[in-house]
């Protein structure tokens, strides 16, 4: 990896980077820090190949990736995951973007969330998050993000590009992106200026203009269509008819190219060099659908995703372009940035053809599965990392979000998916209005025997986002003095239009997680726990010289490792999903008593794994005979 020296200032090693991966086409489209580095930015190489197609020149700058080399990979990582509340990587280009203090207003304070959130209970989402806000090492940080944007903003002024644009996606990201505009409009006034991206949706998308009027554009949503006839204006220095550039109907997917995945790998080895790339970037993205058919159901009350209308490519596209995608990254994932996978993907694969040997191994976003059958599809078409909408395990908490599932059935997913070796990464939430007590007892209950489980990536209470049931319709939910986070004060300028423009709302509601932290902690010290030893945990069924042997470290209801030997009939009743009342089986009670098993809204859920072979086997509700012959 590339860095500069005692020798070379950094202004000349910058443009020596920067100059060796853009060649001056026409446009320059910049991911601005803080993105995350292990992934490609998909919308800026959309672009780029679309606008190949009409025969112009995009080049894509990640800046992101230069700035990580110039401060550290563990330290760009470190303020890219930094807890939200303190907008960090915002603080980091407040003053480049504005003029601010360095690190923005009050940045002594933010850690407090009672400053940065709001003086309410509301402020206390989140429990031990286990960052520590060491304020002088930021304060160094800062300065080397200040001296980074004056330069690259410099050096890609002197370019010479017509157009020069910034993919804005994550609130992360925006400082950044007005401070790059600010510099290059500076030092290269001609220059036409843009904003895109994901973070450019209603409201939000006019509002940035608030922030610097060095930006001459902003395209608001889906904009593969806008921006050619933008580009055919511009380059023709015709005069775009409107500032805020707004779809003229919806893209049609099927017609999209696909990325130019080995121009972002060429970009990857030469800012951070090749090893970066072969062990830091693990995936890949590509997008088969948009919109979330279950938001035109009934959206999640925290779901702050924007309508745009669910639609997808055909099977057939899809299976065509994931063959070349592993053609040109053989070596890595494949995730889908899909909001959520269409109902049936699997099965439509796997229609279209059942030889999925030319398909990378796929990660996606879904809803949870009811049956071992659909685990079983996930893995044939060679899913291994799945984002399933768990969030809670209380099936009344999950009717108030309005999830379509049930808490059973997102344990027994997850169940079935550990035993098919597919990682499953989810989250728990809490502070929901309206909920109850039991809700968190039961999980407070439950966690011991599910610690042989993959456990969720957190447990905090749900945000508030805009465009969420819980900010378009507050009176619903008795949710009264909504608000942005004060944070934003203190991280943007006087005239921005912060009422607008800001991602994060808080509110007062009724909650009784929030009325009773102390039980909130006592269930955030077992998810810790759980995250610390759930791979020396086993809750494990064997075949071993004609019985069944049911092997258990958990230490639930001993204190040493248990192991339990069982006839065939009652390795089938351990195993399989079903209704149940305590009494109607002895063999059911007695695995509910040794925690083999949760019993749910009258159903026994089984806890026990096992390979998938014998667990197809146990299962008699599954059609045994047909999954067990698609694993051999």
């Amino acid at each position: 990896m590339n860095q500069p020296t005692p020798d070379t200032d950094l202004l000349s090693y910058l443009k020596q980077q920067i100059d060796s991966v853009v060649h001056q086409g026409d446009i320059l489209i910049i991911v601005p820090p803080f993105y995350n580095i292990g992934f490609i930015a998909l919308g800026p190489y959309l672009l780029q190949a679309i606008a190949k197609e009409h025969g112009y020149k995009v080049d894509v700058l990640h800046l992101d990736l230069l700035l990580a080399n110039l401060i550290g990979i563990e330290d760009y990582i470190e303020i890219q995951e930094s807890p939200s509340f303190w907008m960090l990587g915002e603080r980091m280009f407040a003053r480049s973007a504005y003029g601010l203090p360095a690190l923005g207003e009050d940045s002594a304070q933010t850690n407090e969330h009672f400053h940065t959130i709001s003086p309410t209970n509301k402020a206390q989402m989140y429990l031990n998050h286990g960052h520590a806000f060491d304020l002088e090492k930021y304060q160094k940080l800062e300065e080397q993000c200040y001296q980074f944007a004056q330069c690259a903003g410099a050096i890609i002024a002197g370019l010479d590009y017509t157009i020069a644009g910034v993919s804005l996606g994550f609130c992360n990201q925006i400082n950044a992106a007005v401070a790059f505009i600010n510099h290059i409009k500076h030092h290269a006034i001609k220059t036409t200026t843009i904003i895109g991206g994901s973070y450019c949706e209603g409201e939000k998308a006019e509002a940035l203009f608030s922030l610097s009027d060095k930006i001459d554009y902003i395209f608001e949503g889906e904009s593969e269509l806008t921006f050619i006839e933008f580009i055919e204006h511009t380059l023709s220095k015709r005069p775009y008819p409107n500032r805020l550039i707004k779809p003229k109907k919806a893209v049609p997917l099927e017609k999209l190219p696909i990325a130019n995945y080995q121009a972002y790998a060429h970009q990857v080895k030469t800012i951070m060099g090749e090893e970066y790339y072969e062990h830091k970037v693990k995936a890949v993205w590509y997008e088969t659908n948009r919109g979330c058919w279950w938001a035109e159901k009934a959206k999640c009350t925290f779901c702050g995703i924007t309508e745009i209308g669910f639609r997808q490519k055909s099977i057939a596209q899809i299976a065509q372009d994931l063959e070349k995608i592993k053609a040109q990254v053989p070596d890595k994932f494949l995730f889908f940035t899909d909001l959520i996978m269409s109902s049936g993907f699997p099965d439509k694969l796997l229609n279209y053809s059942a030889d999925t040997d030319s398909y990378p191994v796929l990660g996606m976003q879904l809803k949870v599965g009811r049956t071992i059958e659909e685990v079983v599809k996930l893995h044939q078409i060679n899913a291994k990392y799945i984002l399933p909408g768990v969030e809670a395990f209380s099936t009344s908490l999950l009717k108030k979000m309005k999830k379509g599932t049930t808490g059973r059935q997102n344990i027994y997913f997850i169940r079935n998916a550990y035993c098919f070796g597919i990682s499953t990464q989810y989250y728990l939430l809490w502070g929901f209005p309206g909920d109850t007590a039991k809700e968190y007892t039961s999980l407070l209950d439950m966690i011991p025997s599910l610690k042989h489980l993959q456990p969720p990536q957190l447990f905090d209470g749900a945000q508030i986002s805009r465009d969420a049931p819980y900010f378009t319709n507050p009176e619903e939910y008795n949710i009264k003095a909504l608000t942005y986070w004060k944070v934003y004060d203190m991280i943007f300028p006087k005239q921005a239009n912060i009422q607008q423009l800001a991602n994060y709302f808080v509110g007062d509601y009724e909650s009784y997680s929030y009325e009773n932290i102390h039980l909130m902690e006592a269930i955030q010290k077992e998810v810790a726990d759980w995250k610390k030893n759930w791979a020396t945990c086993k809750l494990n069924m064997m075949f071993f010289m004609g019985r069944y042997m049911i092997y258990d470290s958990r230490k639930v209801t001993k204190p040493e490792v248990v192991n339990h030997v069982v006839s065939e009939e009652e390795a089938t009743k351990i195993m399989s999903y079903q209704r149940h009342q305590t009494g109607q089986s002895q063999v059911l009670d007695w695995a509910l008593e040794h925690k083999l098993g949760l019993l749910m809204d009258g159903w026994y859920l089984p806890l026990v794994t096992a390979t998938p072979e014998l667990l197809l086997k146990l299962n008699e509700y599954s059609k045994v005979e047909e999954a067990v012959s698609v694993l051999k």
